[in-house]
């Protein structure tokens, strides 16, 4: 379920409501404050059918099937996983590599020892 539909109702719903709030608003710019008044009904009915709308969208937004997207989308590794993996590198492996590589190391999880048996 897209619900593409359904949400364009909820836009034109909303547009229209605010297209009679502008009818008002130029209204009493002009000083004709009866004529706006009398478009309060209009406006009440708009603002009504609009939240009725999104009220309807919201609620089957709620049934789709948000798991889809798992499908799509690689899982990421639990930051345990990826802290007991990190890798390792004696310092003078590390001294040799350029300010470049240093950095990307060190961000993706390096960690640098002084002896290589050295390890937490």
């Amino acid at each position: 379920m897209e619900l593409k539909a359904a949400y364009d109702a909820v836009m034109a719903a909303h547009e229209a409501a605010q297209q009679v709030a502008l009818e008002i608003e130029a209204l009493f710019e002009a000083g004709k404050t009866d004529e706006a008044l009398a478009l309060r009904e209009k406006w009440d009915a708009a603002k009504a059918k609009a939240d009725a709308i999104k009220s309807l969208y919201d609620e089957m937004a709620g049934t789709v099937n948000t798991d889809i997207a798992r499908k799509f989308v690689p899982a990421a590794k639990p930051k345990e996983e990826s802290k007991e993996k990190a890798k390792v590198m004696d310092r003078a492996a590390f001294e040799k590599l350029t300010a470049k590589e240093k950095m990307a190391f060190i961000k993706s999880g390096g960690k640098v020892v002084d002896d290589a048996d050295e390890e937490e």
